[in-house]
């Protein structure tokens, strides 16, 4: 006997599960995933702006740490006026000295990116007093 394919009745479907996802269901997934990223996209950006602004503070403490070894061993801020470094990453740090020679204040200006911070510039003086670009803003805020 010779079996044809065409011959033999048509088998049921019912038995036979199709998998996917409906097209509600993926319109649901986008979004969810929309409304994760519209939270989470500023609170990342907001957080690497103060890391940076961590960044820029160490950075004034090292400075502030030669100014007090130049003064310790010559009596004086002066060996520091008007120094200005090379343009790192996020800021660029400028030192004036007061014309005696006995105050100092360093400012970390903001660049590139770093200028959406809500802090802004940061100024630190010998007084050990903190100032930021948005003057409303305190230590508590931005340090």
């Amino acid at each position: 006997m010779h079996f044809n394919a065409l011959s033999q009745p048509p088998k049921q479907l019912s038995h036979i599960t199709i998998q996917g996802f409906t097209l509600i269901e993926l319109m649901i997934t986008v979004v969810i995933i929309g409304i994760l990223a519209a939270i989470s996209i500023p609170s990342y950006n907001n957080y690497i702006l103060k890391a940076h602004r961590k960044e820029g503070i160490s950075q004034i403490y090292s400075l502030t740490e030669r100014l007090e070894r130049a003064r310790s061993s010559l009596m004086s801020y002066a060996s520091f006026d008007n120094y200005k470094s090379s343009q790192f990453t996020y800021y660029q740090y400028e030192i004036d000295v007061s014309n005696d020679g006995s105050t100092y204040t360093i400012t970390a200006v903001a660049l590139a990116s770093q200028k959406n911070d809500t802090c802004g510039d940061i100024k630190f003086s010998s007084d050990n007093s903190w100032e930021f670009g948005d003057k409303s803003l305190g230590e508590n805020d931005c340090l």
